[in-house]
């Protein structure tokens, strides 16, 4: 798709941006991957990810994605017909720190993490279509894939994500919240 776009933007077409960031969480984000972390939290339940938590694992605040994605939106110079902008977000050096520290901010310190078995997700695949997507990106839970954002700094170096506390907060308070909903 995105080489079907660049063809598009390179024949005087529409401009394309293409904004890449790492997994996305916050106050509206709802997920098989962020469900089981921030819920399970919220309620002082034990933690559930997929993959590795003793690797780095990349996270984006997605209305930090979205406030960015309108910034590269209002530029009138810079940008290319076709241009590929990352967004680092996040980088927990291993993916455990950030779960601590969610565990932490949930009032839960030390709360339990628990790993989903990849052959249940296969199972799981046969009633639910989407674990079978989920399957075809394993290799993101299983290894580290981190992106820079050098474009993104020199287009926008003013531009400041929300701080990582408030950003979880923010997140775990969306579903507190949706536990008092009748």
């Amino acid at each position: 798709m995105e080489q079907a776009l660049s063809r598009a933007a390179s024949a005087s077409g529409p401009r394309v941006i293409v904004l890449r960031a790492g997994d996305f969480f916050g106050p509206t984000v709802r997920n098989w991957s962020v469900d089981p972390i921030f819920r399970n939290a919220a309620r002082g339940r034990p933690m559930r990810i997929l993959g590795r938590a003793d690797i780095p694992h990349q996270w984006a605040y997605a209305p930090d994605v979205a406030r960015l994605g309108v910034a590269l939106l209002d530029l009138d110079h810079g940008l290319a017909p076709f241009e590929v902008v990352h967004f680092k977000g996040t980088v927990a050096w291993p993916m455990e720190d950030f779960l601590c520290q969610v565990a932490r901010l949930a009032g839960h310190p030390g709360l339990r993490l628990k790993t989903t078995p990849w052959p249940l997700l296969y199972l799981a695949g046969a009633l639910y279509p989407a674990f079978m997507e989920l399957l075809e990106i394993r290799y993101l839970w299983k290894e580290s894939v981190i992106i820079d954002d050098a474009r993104r700094r020199q287009l926008l170096p003013e531009f400041r994500p929300t701080a990582l506390g408030a950003a979880i907060e923010a997140t775990l308070g969306s579903y507190r919240a949706e536990e008092l909903k009748p």
